[in-house]
């Protein structure tokens, strides 16, 4: 017989284990790309002016950022406009 909890469970897992394979992932991925590189033939200059927040984010965070805002505006709306009818 088919059995349909068993299936949701099942997916549910895939999807929770593949989540979090992908947040583990991207999260080692951007330790490894903001890591300070060693330089020691040149001498350390102090930099005088301001970091933007673009240097401590990278692109892809930002947006990701902006696509999660943007998201949740649209959702809001159409909800609005369509109100789930229980």
């Amino acid at each position: 017989m088919f059995r349909l909890d068993v299936l949701q469970t099942q997916w549910l897992v895939f999807a929770l284990a593949g989540g979090l394979a992908l947040v583990l992932g991207l999260a080692l991925f951007y330790l490894a790309m903001l890591r300070p590189r060693a330089d020691d033939a040149a001498p350390a200059q102090p930099k005088a002016e301001p970091q933007s927040v673009r240097s401590f984010l990278p692109s892809l965070l930002i947006l990701t950022y902006v696509l999660v805002v943007v998201f949740a505006i649209v959702y809001t709306l159409a909800i609005v406009r369509h109100p789930p009818n229980w």
